[in-house]
């Protein structure tokens, strides 16, 4: 370590040796890390000796530092690997996992963090991601700090956690080796009992990583969970376990007038209360036949806002309050703006909507509608628990 001064090198046959001499009291105190790397007369690498060294305030810096052979030895593996959900980081299909271990080696110069992905437990395992610090054009071999699961920590030597993302759907577990410039240590996979950490959940031994992103799809409805109350839809991330049948559905009864979760959106899709898979899933909600949204236009906040709003017909003009409709024009409801999905509703219909999408279209013969009928347009302001509405009455002939 270049702060302790200088090295004294001599020569012993095809090696130099490396000795300190060097006492200051010129370094700061706190925690550094002490290499040696031998090399051979040609400036070959042939060994590596590393050291955490711990300067307490108002000490010297006087050691004897005791160096053990380690020119051509190959790394002892590392110990006691363990893996730990990071809670409250599933996202987007993703979520974090934070890996231990214990440094048992002091000529290490990196460690190699192998991820592999299995069908099922008793599948054979297939190579996700190799994880080192050298580039390679092998498929799935990447650098660790720049591959699309990095999160946080590093591989080079002495250290002994990192954090990963990881996609949800899928089995995963890991292993870990000890790298020189001349040999690899031994592969460790996890075998031991993770001892809970802060923050995290421990993943069992004999248990697979894995998350499962269920999504639960209630057009037009609530549903609240823990004090937070959900519009049009629910995520929930299980862990599928060694030991794990089934999934036990989300409560359906939390959502008013719903009769049961189906697979599809067929109407004669059957009802289902579990499912048996890791993978990532869509259910729906199977909703009474008079079953109408959960609110009123009354209890929304005023209208949208100027150009938020557009309801055309085909060609493109423009559909306002009172006009004539026949039932076979085609209506197309379309909204922008600072919101997160949108619902219109005709009668007891209800279409959803994605903002800035296509919009919602439909026809009178669709919704079999006759005469004066009232249209309202319902959107969820975005990190809000209120919505902006609009009603308009339209005149469907026959």
């Amino acid at each position: 370590m270049s702060a302790f001064g200088h090295f004294c090198l001599s020569r012993s046959g095809d090696f130099l040796l490396a000795l300190t001499t060097e006492t200051t009291t010129a370094i700061d105190p706190g925690t550094y890390t002490y290499k040696v790397v031998f090399y051979t007369g040609t400036d070959t690498k042939v060994g590596l000796w590393s050291d955490i060294l711990l300067i307490a305030p108002g000490n010297t810096t006087k050691k004897t530092v005791n160096i053990p052979y380690v020119i051509k030895e190959k790394p002892d593996s590392p110990a006691n690997l363990c893996a730990y959900y990071v809670n409250d980081t599933e996202t987007n299909g993703y979520y974090n996992v934070k890996l231990t271990w214990e440094d048992k080696s002091s000529n290490e110069e990196y460690y190699v963090i192998t991820i592999n992905e299995y069908d099922s437990y008793s599948a054979n395992a297939v190579l996700y991601k190799e994880l080192g610090i050298i580039e390679k054009t092998a498929t799935n071999k990447e650098v660790f700090v720049s591959s699309q699961e990095y999160v946080s920590g590093s591989i080079l030597a002495n250290n002994t956690e990192v954090e990963l993302k990881l996609p949800t759907g899928k089995l995963f577990d890991v292993s870990i080796k000890a790298v020189n410039f001349a040999y690899s240590s031994d592969e460790v996979t996890r075998t031991v009992v993770p001892t809970e950490t802060a923050g995290c959940t421990a993943v069992a031994a004999n248990d697979k990583i894995t998350k499962t992103m269920i999504t639960y799809n209630f057009p037009g409805k609530t549903c609240t969970i823990d004090s937070n109350t959900y519009f049009n839809s629910y995520t929930e991330y299980k862990s599928w376990k060694n030991d794990t049948t089934e999934f036990t559905l989300l409560d359906s009864t939390l959502i008013y007038e719903c009769k049961g979760w189906t697979e599809t959106t067929s109407e004669t899709a059957p009802v289902v209360t579990d499912y048996e898979s890791y993978r990532n899933k869509n259910f729906y909600a199977k909703f009474n036949a008079d079953s109408n949204i959960d609110y009123t236009i009354e209890g929304f906040q005023s209208g949208f806002k100027d150009g938020e709003l557009t309801i055309t017909k085909a060609g493109g003009s423009t559909i306002s309050n009172g006009d004539t409709i026949g039932n076979t024009d085609e209506i197309k409801v379309n909204v922008s703006g600072d919101y997160e999905n949108f619902l219109v509703k005709v009668n007891n219909h209800t279409y959803q909507g994605s903002i800035g999408g296509t919009g919602i279209t439909f026809t009178g013969t669709q919704i079999k509608v006759t005469g004066n009928t009232a249209i309202s347009i319902i959107a969820k302001i975005k990190n809000s628990d209120k919505f902006a509405g609009e009603t308009i009455t339209l005149n469907f002939s026959n």
